[in-house]
Order: structure tokens, then C-alpha cells, then sequence
């Protein structure tokens, strides 16, 4: 089987960026694909030591100095000082990245494109394509489109694939939950998988003797719980040992990064550590607290201890309890009390037993889960071509939109918009630049009233803020027709105007005999914009559109929208305008499609 893989935007695949646990999955899965035979194309920056049939370069590593590089980089890099090699010292915070879908930087953008041409050049219908990051990376499955598109370690809540595995059964069942809004029991879906975090022994060397220290190993953010760990460990009389990105402060005595503060004598930050001598303070601690206060999807150093024969110690959110053999390979703690007591019985606990456990996450292990499922899922495709008899009925749908995880992306972000202390000034200061490319007249251009000239008037997606509380004069009947739910105070500013609001999706739109249809600012949000499209224009006389064009997308945007295909659903041809002075967004350019066209 033959495989492409898109590495990440901010780093090459690497070892020698192995703080990164995105990286180093990227670089394991090359490794355990090419042991069992397969072709592995592996798309990123410059630098890769991954092992694969060829690397293809989409950008270099001067594009990343220069997108997120310091400007006095140039001044302190030196071979002696190697992690100064992406323009910035990583070694002491975290990674800098471009995670804002909104708005892709030019090497970013760099990376999508190339991507996209240089995979197109060499894929066959039957290869598969494997995001390791979800959301971020959709804009190319889209334009690949190929079947047999995966992520394969979904540790991240912003996944959409058809095909997935999850790390953890608790990460799988809880983003069940959140695509499944309107409550009670969820299907699942027989070709997701749970298939954890794989490991290389080479890295992880089994040790027996430990010394009177207790380790965290992680990112020094709060929600990592290294305050927990040191209150646990000042309590049980150990001293804690810190290894992580992301320090802003260590005096010897007290340590700080931009959420937390932690000071005693009993405190020892070694900084961020390489392979060696995170395996030699993993095998040597009595014990490694994982007191993550979220949903942890797997927390990797957890068996990386284990692998060294060290117990963890976790709190019970997330995977930890598939991970943990409680009382045998580590503890699962609810109170301090638990932890106290869980560093004090550590010392008693058989570093063999536990290492065995820990063989379970080894990459030869864990690679032959892969291989069943990518065997499950090529016999689907087969099915498709009528050559096997795999399950034919889960050939994905028309639309691969993730339509439940959107619609709670955006209710959650009207919520925040309406109910938690933000308003919606910035939305209607948009919508109003939004109506006059769609050639709204002003019946008072000062306080930017629409004149409404008693029309009957349908606003298609207007949500919380809908233009029509902007217009004056309107014609009895004019609709909102959104799928949010209203809160109190914005329903009545509905009724008080005498506008319906019919809480329906875009999709099942079916009015009709309006005198103007609105829509501006969603098509990237619906499940399929052409239907909304050509049922909106079924829906009036007259069809006023405003859309953004060739924008990334993202959760709440799962749509690149382009003008070639605007036209072909509305029937007629729209304007491409470049803006480069929206007021609320500052200088930033925007491509943009405005129109206004002949309805029913």
C-alpha cells in the first residue's frame, strides 16, 4: 500500500525536535509503515531524518526562521547552539506554531499549496492520505480528495475524517459526545479505531534502581497540574524534579511560566531534556506524576515512565485509567490525600511487572494495529470498485462536513457572543460593511439605517444579529431563518421588530414568495452550500449575496469557497473584489464575492 503523509508547518520531522510529540509521532509512523513494506510519501519543511521513500521539501527551513524566527536570530545561532536552528530557542518555551485557520501565514499557506500540487503528482486512486492534524490540515485532503483519507493518532478535539483512530477510548467517547448536541445515546462507527501511542525501545531502557525523587515531565502549564505535583511531592517529603518548555522564571528556588508559580527548596528544574537524560530521570525517579486537570487524550509520559519500569501517578481524567494498572503499574488519584499516599506505596511496586505492562505501547506492537486497520479500510475502497466484499454501506457521504461539531462550534461561539460578557458589536459593525457590496441602500447613510421599502425580505443564516434589525420599513413576514437557538433578550428584539425567526437549517430551507433573499457570510459555515445556495435562490424575486473566497478552513468554516463555483449555483456571475480596508479587521486583504441576481 502506498501512503502520504503531511508532516507539520513549524517543524521538520525530526528527532532532533523530539519535545514535540506531534513531530515524533510523524516520524514513528514513517518508520513502523516502512517495516512492513508499504511506500511512504512524506510531505514538509526541510530537515527531515524521517525514514520513507522520499521526503518532498514544501518549504525550507528560512521560511520558518522568517515566519516565527526572533529578529536578532541571526546574531546567536551557532553549530554549538543547535536549537537556534528555526530562528528561536525551543528549548526554553514551546513551539511557536500557526494555528489560526483564519488567517494562514505565508508559509503556511506555502506548505498547503504544495502540498496539494506535489501529492496530485503522485497519487493513484487506492493511496491512502494521513492527516496528523485533523482540521488544520483539511483545505489539502479537500483539494487531494482521495477515499481512503485518515488520521491516524487523533489526540486533539478538531478531527473530521471519515476514517479515524483515536489514542484513547476516552477521547474517542467523549468527541462522540460533542458531535452528538441534541443529547441522549450515540452510534458508533465500525472503521473508527482506538489505537494508542506507539514508542520506540530504543529510546526507554528498563532500570531497577531508583533514587528519592519523584519527576514531572510535560509543558509547565497549570492544567498540566505541576502545581499538584508539587503540594503532592512537599507533602510525601520528596523532592520534585521539573523537565518541560515554557519556563518564564527559575531562580533556584522558584519556578514560573505565563499561568503558574511554584517556589520551594524542594524544587529542581533541569529545563527541556534530550532522549538520554529524559530516560535516564524517567528510570531513576521513584515515581512521575501525571496530575493533568483536563481530559488528558493519552499523556504520553505516562508510559514512557513505565517503559523505564517507574510508576505514574494520573488523576482519572482522560486515558489514564486505560493506561494504568492501579496498585500494580502506577496510581490513579482523586484527592491529595491519593497522591500523598500513592508516592509513598510507589517505592513497593515491581519495576518488572511494570515495564512488562508498558511493552503493550512498543512501536513493533502497536504497528500491526495499524496494519488491520488500513487493511479494514482498503478492503472498503475495494468495495467501492466492486473487487471485495468490504462493508460498501460506509462509503462516506456526499458532504465529508462534520455538520454536529460545526453547529456546536458556533452555538458555543453566539453563546460567548451573547451571554458571556462579549456583545455583538463587532458582528453587526461587519454586517454592515457586508451590505454595501451587496448594494443595500442607506435610508440613512449616517446611522446606516436600510431603507426597506416595505419588502418582504428573507435573511438566510442571520443568526443573533441579522441585518434586517437594521432595516427600516419592512414588509410584514420577513424572516431569520437560522438553526441557533435564541437567547431571551435577542428574541425579543426579533419580536419587538415583527421578524420570524424559524430555527431550521440552511439545508431545509423551502420558502418561497419573498421579495428579497439575504445571505452574507454563510456558505462556509453550512453542511452543503450548494443546496442552500440554489434554494435560496428559489426563495425570492431577488437574491443578494456576499461571501469570502478561497478563506482556510477551519471547525467553524469546514468550506473554501471559490468564485468558479458561486456562479455555477447561483446561475449567474458574481463580482471577485480584493478589500483591503474593512474596517473592523484593520489592513488585512480579503478576497471577497459580492452579487446580486435574479431570483425565482
Amino acid at each position: 500500500m502506498r501512503f502520504h503523509i503531511l508532516g507539520l508547518v513549524h517543524l521538520p520531522v525530526s528527532r532532533k525536535y523530539m519535545a514535540c510529540a506531534f513531530t515524533m509521532k510523524v516520524h514513528k509512523m514513517c518508520s513502523m509503515l516502512m517495516s512492513l513494506g508499504h511506500e511512504v510519501y512524506l510531505y514538509g519543511a526541510e530537515g527531515s531524518d524521517a525514514e520513507c521513500t522520499e521526503h518532498i521539501v514544501t518549504h525550507t527551513l528560512d521560511d520558518i526562521r522568517r515566519e516565527w524566527g526572533d529578529r536578532d536570530y541571526a546574531n546567536k545561532w551557532s553549530p554549538s547552539d543547535p536549537q537556534w536552528d528555526i530562528g528561536y530557542d525551543w528549548k526554553k518555551e514551546n513551539f511557536r506554531a500557526d494555528f489560526d485557520l483564519k488567517d494562514y501565514s505565508d508559509t503556511h499557506k506555502k506548505f498547503v499549496n504544495e502540498s496539494i500540487v506535489q501529492i496530485n503528482n503522485r497519487r493513484k486512486d487506492d493511496d491512502f492520505l494521513l492527516l496528523t492534524m485533523g482540521y488544520y490540515q483539511r483545505v489539502i485532503a479537500k483539494n487531494v480528495n482521495l477515499f481512503l483519507t485518515c488520521e491516524p493518532g487523533i489526540g486533539y478535539t478538531g478531527t473530521y475524517a471519515k476514517f479515524r483512530a483515536y489514542e484513547s477510548s476516552a477521547l474517542m467517547h467523549y468527541i462522540y459526545g460533542r458531535e452528538n448536541p441534541g443529547g441522549g445515546t450515540c452510534d458508533g462507527t465500525h472503521y473508527n479505531r482506538v489505537i494508542p501511542n506507539y514508542f520506540d525501545p530504543k529510546d526507554f531502557t528498563f532500570c531497577g534502581e531508583k533514587e528519592d525523587y519523584v519527576l514531572f515531565v510535560g509543558r509547565l502549564i497549570r492544567r498540566k497540574g505541576i502545581q499538584i505535583a508539587h503540594q503532592a511531592a512537599t507533602h510525601a517529603g520528596k523532592k520534585l524534579v521539573v523537565a518541560g518548555q515554557g519556563a518564564t522564571l527559575w531562580d533556584g528556588h522558584k519556578l514560573a511560566s505565563n499561568d503558574f508559580s511554584i517556589e520551594g527548596d524542594n524544587i529542581d528544574y533541569v529545563g527541556s531534556v534530550g532522549s538520554e537524560e529524559r530516560n535516564r530521570l524517567m528510570g531513576r525517579a521513584q515515581a512521575l506524576l501525571c496530575p493533568t486537570i483536563y481530559i488528558e487524550p493519552f499523556g504520553g509520559v505516562n508510559v514512557e515512565a513505565q517503559l523505564c519500569g517507574t510508576p505514574a501517578i494520573a488523576t482519572t481524567f482522560g486515558v489514564f485509567r486505560e493506561t494504568i494498572e492501579h496498585g500494580k503499574t502506577g496510581f490513579i488519584c482523586d484527592t491529595m490525600d491519593d497522591f500523598v499516599k500513592a508516592i509513598k506505596a510507589s517505592a513497593d511496586l515491581d519495576p518488572k511487572y511494570i515495564r512488562a505492562h508498558a511493552e503493550r505501547y512498543l512501536m513493533d506492537n502497536v504497528k500491526m494495529e495499524f496494519e488491520k486497520w488500513f487493511i479494514d479500510l482498503y478492503r472498503v475502497w475495494e468495495s467501492t470498485k466492486g473487487i471485495s466484499s468490504g462493508w460498501s454501506w460506509v462509503e462516506p457521504e456526499k458532504s465529508d462536513v462534520n455538520w454536529p461539531s460545526v453547529f456546536e462550534f458556533e452555538k458555543s461561539w453566539w453563546a460567548g457572543c451573547t451571554q458571556n460578557g462579549r456583545n455583538t458589536y463587532v458582528e453587526e459593525r461587519k454586517q454592515i460593511e457586508y451590505a454595501g457590496h451587496m448594494q443595500l441602500a442607506w435610508g440613512d447613510p449616517i446611522v446606516k439605517w436600510i431603507a426597506g421599502r416595505g419588502s418582504r425580505i428573507l435573511d438566510v443564516g442571520g443568526g443573533q444579529v441579522s441585518l434586517l434589525l437594521k432595516t427600516r420599513n419592512l414588509g410584514k413576514g420577513s424572516t431569520v431563518w437560522d438553526p441557533m437557538p435564541l437567547v431571551n433578550w435577542v428574541k425579543a428584539r426579533y419580536e419587538e421588530n415583527g421578524i420570524e425567526y424559524i430555527q431550521k437549517k440552511a439545508e431545509d430551507l423551502d420558502a418561497t414568495g419573498f421579495d428579497e433573499v439575504w445571505m452574507y457570510n454563510l456558505l462556509q459555515h453550512v453542511e452543503d452550500p450548494e443546496r442552500v445556495a440554489r434554494q435560496a435562490r428559489k426563495a425570492g424575486k431577488i437574491l443578494r449575496v456576499f461571501e469570502f473566497l478561497e478563506h482556510p478552513a477551519c471547525l467553524g468554516h469546514p468550506h473554501v469557497l471559490y468564485k468558479k463555483d458561486l456562479d455555477n449555483w447561483f446561475g449567474e456571475e458574481g463580482k471577485e473584489v480584493i478589500l483591503s480596508d474593512l474596517e473592523i479587521w484593520g489592513n488585512e486583504n480579503f478576497k471577497i464575492y459580492a452579487g446580486v441576481f435574479d431570483g425565482n
